[in-house]
């Protein structure tokens, strides 16, 4: 039996409490419930929730069942089985204590309102529904570490036991009393045998799950009166938490839902009232190292949060990001990231708040005389954990060490490390020249620089790394540009790493993974020198970039050229215009064949190699699908075989008809005649025909054959001597499809059509 047939399930060996007169008024038209609790006998709530179709019946506004729950007494017995608790050993899973918690949180929450108006109309009921907060965590103990804990203590009393025989000398033998057989009883199935896989664990998570969903539920529908309830309670921010820290699922999205209640009209004052209730206080505590990693995830998650919309809601911070902001609380945060060194755990996640708040707070603009005294407290806490930070990026640690199948062993870089050079970033972009000053003295630039020679393959870093130069150079501050420059030595180790990653290409075939960065880092380098680029060259970086031995000759070439395959088109096209005789050479095939099968091809395409060529994937005939009644070419595909097909000449001439063409005295096809023929045939404006060319896959074969068909008719032009022939049938032309298509429409077209190529 699943756990999802303890909701909709009726107890098989229950007692049919209901009598017999339902049955009979079932048969009268009227449901099971309302003959339940229109029968003669008392009915409890019990056997209301005994009906597989009470769900069904609330959420289609029984009247009658909805008089009946909403009976004080009877949404008190309601919220009671809600807000359950586990028990303490699997003897206690009953009915009770598994199956109607479920059902009656399914009924709070089936959208009725009379239900949720009920509820929170008397402060009772509130005060009933949220009383799970304020008992203490169930501790469950495993059957393991009952057995365990059992072994122990036999252990110790058979210790105790020989002990005393070595005192005493051994205990007479007493006779061995006979017990008789009796015959063995029969045990009756319990409810919680037809769930032998449901651990005491599970069932205390799903219960507490329960109870945080009614409540969000509650806050979501009745705002008001919910909080106008909670601000009452001044420990219930403290009683929330204490389910947090115990990693208690759903207790964080429960805090995360009276936080957005704040943007409610009817939520005004939640944000003083979290104030109040220490909030920012007890999120922090949450990233001590006494707890876990998952603790950690969701105080961070939580935080983010807050900062998030506290930020997108209003221009102006709310109170409990000013909180954050404070000097000695981003002290204590940041306390808690070097209390643990052996996973990383509160850094990794709590680096990760640190770094949005100071994104979101580098939109203000501070004055370059602006003091550190006058910035947000956070700007001096954080620079006085950069030698912290320092220590922990030149740390390496052994026990992460990677071991490939080459031989060669690595130590990553690790997210905790990874999450420091964001948060250095996220410092920089204060943009205050006191937070740029302190760093001109900081060896942490030089050593995020390293990094990224180091790890050469990690390009989440290199992109940082990359970020944070260009800031710096792109910043007035020119004494820390020469410290980076100068510090880190970066013209050089970029020249070093080219020459030893030409090396290695040469070898292996492969360069290494952070040229890309450095070539992007050399340019930004060279514009800074550059006299006529976007920013003013100092005297003193012209002079330093200079007087690197060969940064000119390593300019002028490898990074020039590389630069200019990198500027080339993806495919080596720019879309453009096709003359109106290139289009009509694409569109009626002349100057190559069609194949017989309608795909456009030049002539010189090798038609026995058509399957083994992977750039094409087949003829129009099965490009265009016939089934798409969408696609304006169909039109074409049923009537090409009735009305019969050409093919051009080998000499690239043809004979033509009214729509083939108007020959010349000589029988040939010129350009000035495909111009007519264009003019005549394909009249459209050129978002139409952009429509009609650009949608579906025939867009793909002109991109790949127009270039090869309009060279290969110009070279059959130019080299075959015109020949008159008999007149022939005229060949059949794709562009009627378009004329078909635009008498449909009934449009007028213009003169000009655009083909993306």
């Amino acid at each position: 039996m699943s756990w999802d047939q303890v909701i909709h399930d009726d107890d098989d060996d229950g007692e049919d409490r209901s009598g017999g007169g339902v049955d009979e008024a079932a048969s009268a038209g009227a449901s099971a419930i309302e003959a339940l609790l229109a029968g003669g006998a008392p009915c409890t709530l019990e056997d209301v929730l005994d009906e597989q179709e009470v769900l069904q019946e609330c959420k289609a506004h029984n009247p009658e069942l909805l008089r009946f729950l909403c009976r004080k007494e009877i949404m008190q017995q309601v919220l009671q089985y809600v807000v359950m608790q586990a028990p303490a050993d699997r003897k206690g899973i009953t009915k009770e204590t598994a199956h109607y918690p479920i059902v009656c949180a399914e009924l709070v929450c089936s959208d009725v309102a009379e239900i949720s108006e009920c509820i929170c109309a008397s402060e009772d009921l509130l005060g009933v529904m949220f009383s799970f907060l304020y008992r203490d965590p169930v501790v469950l103990v495993e059957p393991a570490k009952e057995l365990k804990s059992g072994v122990a203590t036999l252990e110790a009393e058979l210790a105790s036991l020989a002990k005393e025989v070595a005192e005493t000398g051994p205990m007479p033998v007493l006779p061995v009393p006979v017990l008789l057989e009796t015959p063995a009883q029969e045990q009756t199935a319990t409810f919680a045998d037809a769930f032998p896989d449901l651990s005491l664990a599970d069932l205390a998570a799903i219960l507490f799950t329960n109870c945080t969903r009614v409540a969000q539920y509650l806050m979501q529908r009745k705002v008001a009166e919910v909080m106008d309830f909670l601000h009452k309670k001044e420990d219930f921010v403290a009683q929330l938490f204490k389910h947090i820290s115990k990693c208690q699922q759903g207790a964080l999205e429960l805090l995360i839902q009276i936080f957005q209640c704040s943007e409610h009209p009817d939520g005004s004052g939640t944000l003083e009232w979290l104030c109040q209730s220490s909030m920012v206080s007890h999120l922090v505590n949450l990233f001590a190292s006494e707890y876990s990693d998952e603790v950690h995830e969701g105080a961070a998650q939580a935080m983010c949060e807050v900062i998030a919309t506290s930020f997108m809601s209003s221009s102006v911070p709310s109170p409990i990001v000013d909180n954050i902001q404070q000097e000695e609380v981003a002290t204590r945060l940041l306390t808690h990231f070097f209390a643990d060194d052996s996973e990383w755990s509160a850094m990794k996640s709590g680096l990760s708040a640190l770094i949005l708040l100071l994104s979101y707070m580098a939109r203000n603009d501070y004055d370059s005389t602006s003091t550190l005294e006058v910035l947000p407290g956070i700007y001096a806490a954080s620079l006085a954990t950069l030698p912290r930070f320092h220590d922990i990026l030149n740390h390496t640690d052994e026990r992460t060490t990677l071991s490939y199948s080459d031989g060669k062993s690595v130590v990553p870089l690790g997210i905790h490390r990874l999450r420091i050079v964001e948060f250095v970033y996220a410092l920089l972009r204060a943009n205050a020249k006191c937070v740029l000053d302190h760093f001109a003295t900081s060896p942490i630039l030089p050593r995020i620089v390293d990094m990224m020679f180091h790890f050469s393959w990690n390009t989440l870093l290199h992109q940082v790394v990359q970020d944070i130069l260009d800031f710096l150079f792109a910043s007035p501050h020119t004494e820390l540009k020469l410290y980076v420059l100068t510090s880190t030595r970066l013209l050089q180790r970029i020249l070093d790493t080219e020459a030893a990653s030409a090396q290695e290409q040469s070898d292996t075939g492969l360069a290494r993974g952070n040229i890309g960065t450095l070539t992007k880092i050399a340019n930004t380098v060279n514009l800074l020198v550059t006299k006529n680029g976007p920013y003013v060259p100092d005297p003193r970086l012209v002079e330093l970039v200079a007087g690197v031995p060969g940064w000119e000759e390593y300019t002028n070439t490898t990074l020039a050229k590389r630069l200019h395959e990198e500027s080339q088109l993806l495919g080596g096209k720019r879309p453009g215009m096709l003359s109106p005789s290139q289009l009509d050479l694409l569109l009626n095939d002349n100057g190559g064949g069609s194949g017989g099968n309608g795909m456009i091809m030049p002539q010189s395409f090798d038609q026995s190699s058509y399957a083994d060529q992977a750039d094409y994937t087949g003829s129009l005939d099965s490009l265009i699908s016939a089934d798409d009644a969408s696609n304006p070419w169909n039109s074409s595909s049923s009537s090409d075989d009735e009305e019969g097909s050409g093919s051009g000449s080998s000499s690239g001439t043809g004979s033509g008809g009214e729509e083939g063409g108007i020959e010349d005295g000589s029988g040939s096809s010129t350009d000035s005649d495909s111009d007519d023929v264009y003019e005549d045939v394909v009249e459209m404006s050129t978002q139409q025909a952009q429509e009609l060319v650009t949608e579906g896959p025939f867009f793909q074969q002109l991109c790949l054959t127009a270039d090869a068909a309009v060279s290969t008719h110009d070279a059959n032009i130019a080299t075959t001597p015109p020949t008159v022939e008999a007149a022939a049938p005229a060949p059949q032309d794709t562009t009627t499809t378009v004329e078909m298509e635009a008498d449909k429409m009934g449009k007028d077209f213009d003169d000009d059509v655009l083909v993306m190529v």
